[in-house]
């Protein structure tokens, strides 16, 4: 993919944030933290039908999790960042 500018090269992942989140935790980083980004959140109906399930599952995980650091991912993976989101902004320690 190509930014806007001639020769300008956007780089382009695929994952979701539990991906991110494991591949992050897993390369040695710690504290990664979702960002929210300014867009439409869900940009249509039907992502709000699809997305529904996975919210509800997220939600039971987190209120089910033994540890704050546990409750903290389950509650950014259950966002609307995470479930409608076209762009994943993600931080981390290491």
């Amino acid at each position: 993919m190509y930014g806007k500018r001639r020769g300008e090269y956007i780089t382009y992942f695929p994952f979701s944030f539990p991906q991110l989140h494991l591949i992050l935790t897993q390369s040695g980083f710690r504290n990664v933290q979702l960002h929210d980004v300014d867009e439409p959140k869900p940009k249509r109906p039907l992502e709000r039908l699809l997305g529904w399930p996975g919210e509800v599952y997220c939600r039971r995980k987190a209120a089910a999790a033994d540890t704050a650091e546990e409750r903290d991912y389950w509650t950014q993976a259950g966002s609307k960042q995470s479930l409608y989101g076209r762009w994943l902004v993600v931080t981390a320690q290491r």
